[in-house]
């Protein structure tokens, strides 16, 4: 990250695109708390078999704030239904804090 006269520059990089150059193998856990894009990351990740089903435990706090995002319980139940294809809950809090176990 750079700084300078105010403002700073970040580079964003997809988890995907991480995962793939990392050549990970299997992770532990993913942990996700990003105070609202957390849907975007989730799902995107949710969504490709190939890496979901070598993460072991997910844990991610998702924020009900229907004010940016209007239709959030459709984008939840859509989440939660397609992590429950790989794995199991072991704690969930709707819209605070979840833990997700891969199913064996």
């Amino acid at each position: 990250m750079e700084s300078g006269s105010g403002t700073d520059t970040a580079e964003i990089h997809s988890f995907e695109g991480t995962w793939n150059e990392l050549k990970t193998e299997r992770l532990d856990l993913l942990h996700v708390n990003c105070e609202g894009c957390e849907f975007h990351i989730l799902n995107g990740i949710f969504n490709k078999p190939s890496i979901i089903s070598k993460i072991k435990t997910i844990q991610f706090g998702t924020h009900l704030i229907p004010r940016y995002q209007k239709n959030i319980v459709e984008m939840y139940c859509g989440l939660i239904q397609s992590l429950s294809k790989s794995h199991h809950i072991i704690f969930q809090a709707p819209f605070i804090w979840e833990r997700w176990q891969l199913n064996q």
